[in-house]
């Protein structure tokens, strides 16, 4: 058995070896756009609540690959997608999904192993994910948790900050716009947006890389409402071109309260 389990190892780390750490990347140029379309790099570590949710290998020292974006609810919860959060097919048990924590202000920030068996995934549309870490995160002046709308909350006219890494994972982009209610997303044009969807105003849209990415409500004491989160990015066009839609959180707080403390 002991052989068995060391040829096993073996393996893994050649596979790892031949397939390196990166998946296919797309090629930048100036037709593509790799970040927050409309957006401007962010750094100054303001978004405190952001998180990265990336793939990297288990056994070896190799570069991770950027999976999409997160948001910090507590010190032990993160909300995403799970297009952000995939689980790994059986070619790639040889890595895993983490979430590093403390990237708003440019650093590499600190990475934190999910639990698997704790994380859930809304069962009535399959699209948002909680995820359970392993360990809890240190909460200070740089890193916070955002606060969730009450089930009754109506995001609608509110001005609001949609950020996100893009597809390289490099730089952290934000950009200003406008919660707008399903209702008028469907009249200018998404007449396929799902009944639990809405859309921003057009100043800015969620890019490939973006999956998971917090549209959030800036409440002025220091505080974020999260209202909604991009999902379906991992459709849109290379250019970025198409508006983005996004989940309204407020229509899955209850599971989200139930889930973290059940």
């Amino acid at each position: 058995m002991h052989r068995c389990g060391s040829i096993a190892v073996l393996l893994l780390l050649v596979l790892a070896a031949l397939t390196g750490a990166h998946g296919a990347q797309l090629p930048l140029s100036s037709d593509i756009e790799p970040f927050i379309s409309g957006g401007t790099e962010t750094d100054n570590g303001h978004l405190v609540y952001i998180v990265e949710l990336i793939k990297a290998p288990k056994f070896i020292n190799k570069p991770a690959e950027h999976l999409g974006a997160g948001t910090l609810l507590t010190k032990d919860w993160v909300l995403t997608t799970v297009a952000a959060a995939p689980e790994l097919p059986w070619m790639e048990a040889w890595k895993h999904v983490l979430v590093a924590v403390g990237r708003a202000d440019g650093s590499d920030g600190i990475q934190f192993e999910i639990d698997d068996k704790k994380s859930a995934i809304e069962p009535t549309n399959g699209i948002l994910k909680l995820l359970k870490l392993t360990k809890s995160v240190e909460l200070n002046a740089s890193t916070r948790p955002a606060n969730l709308p009450s089930s009754s909350t109506v995001s609608a006219g509110l001005p609001a900050i949609l950020a996100g890494w893009g597809s390289d994972g490099k730089k952290l982009n934000s950009v200003s716009v406008t919660v707008l209610a399903r209702e008028k997303c469907v009249a200018e044009g998404m007449s396929s947006l799902p009944d639990d969807q809405i859309c921003t105003s057009t100043e800015g849209n969620a890019c490939k890389g973006d999956d998971g990415a917090p549209l959030v409500v800036d409440r002025g004491t220091g505080a974020f409402r999260v209202v909604g989160i991009a999902t379906g990015t991992d459709k849109q066009s290379d250019k970025c071109d198409e508006r983005s839609a996004y989940v309204n959180v407020a229509m899955y707080t209850s599971w989200i309260l139930n889930t973290l403390y059940q």
